[in-house]
């Protein structure tokens, strides 16, 4: 068992990351809500702000999933 298996199977590590986690996830829905703002006035710029909102809301997905395999 290497020093990075080891790392990962921390419990503090694990809380920190599962907090990180919740906490990036709920900052992001929060600015698609405040983004609906823009929606009545441009259509086009609320698809390029949510698009890269849940660009960086699916890439959080991905680098978690590969921390923990």
């Amino acid at each position: 068992m290497g020093a990075w298996s080891w790392f990962k199977g921390l419990i503090v590590v694990q809380l920190l990351l599962g907090y990180i986690f919740l906490a990036s996830g709920f900052l992001v829905s929060f600015l698609m809500l405040v983004g609906m703002v823009i929606w009545p006035f441009s259509k086009t710029l609320y698809r390029k702000y949510t698009n890269f909102l849940s660009y960086a809301l699916w890439s959080r997905e991905y680098l978690a999933f590969k921390f923990f395999i």
